[in-house]
This record gives C-alpha cells, structure tokens and sequence, in this order.
C-alpha cells in the first residue's frame, strides 16, 4: 500500500506511545504504593493542649499529611494516556482506511472499512479487508513462477531371478 504514491498511511508504531505512558504510568503508580507503605509517610502531629486559669483541659488532636503525590500524578498520566491512545488510534485507522479505499478503488469504500475497523471485532475485522485485497485485478501482475524440478530418467526394472539353492 505504500508504494503507491497517492497514499499515506501513518505509521503504526505511533500507537506504541501511549501504551508505552501506561506503562510507565501504572508502574510509578505501583512503586508509590510500595514506598509509602513500606516507609509510612504520613507524618502525624499530636499536640496536648494548654491549661486555662485554674483549670486543666487535655487537647490531644492530631493531624495526618501525607507528602506523597505521585499516586495521584500517575492515575492522572494513566488515564490521560488512554485518552490519547483512544484518539491516536481512531486517527490511525482513518488514514488506514482513507488508504484502503483508494487501493481497492472504492470496491471497499473509506467510509465502510471505517465502520468495519471500528466495530468490528479485532482479528476479524483485518480479515474482511484482506479479503478485499484478495479479490483485486492482478492481471497486470506478472505470472507467478513455478520452479523447474529436475527429473531423473526412468530406471530399468531389475530383472527378477529366482533364488537358487544348493543341492543336498
């Protein structure tokens, strides 16, 4: 499909990116949990209170921060990344498609190898459009070639002689 001139096809490994942010993304994710579960972070403040004239109160509160942002920073890449892994995939297969129609000449139109690409389910999906494909004029293809095998001659049939046994 390439080789044509009027089509252009985006490259496939555009894909690649954003699987690979997910990845990144769910493996800081994980890593934050196990920090902060193994170091306990939350630094925790008690305060006893105070004492008022001839009364004695005891204020015990306290007070948990966590100092940790990462878990929130990586949930918020990981789905920010399947949003554009969503777009970059639509995108991709419009060019598939816009070159799909053009190869087979209308035979399996943009709008329809759109449709099958998006609803179809996958595996099967690839299979109607290689279908297409398979059913392209090839007459101006050159002919296939068959390879030659080099053949023996025939060998002589062995003439059959019957045994001889000794005799007694």
């Amino acid at each position: 499909m390439n080789r044509n001139s009027s089509v252009k096809i985006i490259s496939p490994l555009v894909l690649l990116a954003p699987v690979a942010v997910i990845i990144i993304a769910i493996a800081f994710f994980v890593i934050s949990i196990i920090s902060s579960a193994s170091n306990n972070t939350q630094k925790c403040t008690v305060s006893n209170a105070s004492t008022t004239s001839s009364l004695t109160v005891n204020n015990s509160s306290s007070s948990c921060s966590s100092s940790s942002i990462l878990p929130v920073v990586s949930i918020l890449v990981f789905y920010v990344a399947i949003f554009f892994a969503i777009i970059l995939f639509v995108i991709w297969e419009w060019s598939y498609s816009q070159a799909v129609g053009i190869i087979t000449e209308d035979k399996l139109s943009f709008a329809l190898c759109l449709v099958v690409l998006i609803l179809v389910p996958d595996g099967i999906d690839i299979l109607i459009v290689q279908d297409f494909f398979n059913k392209l004029d090839t007459s101006s293809a050159p002919p296939p070639v068959t390879p030659q095998v080099a053949q023996m001659p025939p060998t002589p049939p062995m003439p059959i002689v019957p045994p001889t046994y000794p005799t007694p």
